[in-house]
């Protein structure tokens, strides 16, 4: 893990997502949940001296890996230097994936998007928990966080106050550790 000077960082790294800097800081902050992240990650800025978690970069591709929402924070609360990891720390947190129903009277409506932004990272009992993956399947809505699995029933709870807090209406139905994904045998080579 290094320090680098924000300004340095936003020269040396694209935003994963918006384009350019000016845009993603300019949509994001006009984004509810976005905006909501990014002040909770001052106010924790503000309290410890630091944020929780590094700025993950993708130095081979000079790309944020994750983090947007820390980086905006520093431009906006202009915080001079960040602490920056290429590659994700060891000791990540345990992922839990969270099995739930989406109360929504039509998949078209936008409940899935909206559940995905309020969902997808939050501040939960001293630590920051990150949804890795989002998918929906035969009606049912999975959730992969890196999240410590002593954390599980907080995470049910968190989950659910969350999407009740900003309209809308979950049911918890499960969390657990993620099956193990089998990708299958090789297509090329049958292994």
């Amino acid at each position: 893990m290094t320090v680098l000077a924000v300004a340095d960082l936003l020269a040396r790294y694209a935003p994963a997502y918006h384009g350019s800097w000016d845009n993603a800081v300019r949509q994001m902050l006009a984004e509810p949940a976005d905006a909501e992240i990014i002040t909770q990650l001052r106010a924790e800025r503000a309290a410890a001296g630091r944020f929780r978690r590094p700025v993950v970069v993708d130095d081979e591709r000079q790309v944020i890996g994750d983090g947007m929402h820390r980086v905006v924070a520093a431009i906006t609360g202009r915080y001079p230097r960040l602490e920056v990891a290429d590659g994700y720390p060891d000791g990540d947190g345990d992922e839990l994936e969270v099995t739930f129903t989406l109360d929504s009277p039509d998949d078209d409506d936008g409940a899935f998007e909206q559940a995905v932004d309020w969902l997808r990272s939050f501040p939960l009992a001293g630590t920051w928990v990150t949804c890795d993956t989002f998918s929906h399947i035969s009606g049912r809505y999975h959730a992969v966080y890196y999240c410590p699995a002593s954390l599980a029933d907080a995470l049910r709870s968190a989950v659910a106050a969350r999407a009740e807090a900003h309209g809308l209406r979950v049911q918890v139905l499960n969390v657990q550790p993620p099956e193990p994904y089998d990708e299958g045998p090789c297509l090329r080579c049958g292994q």
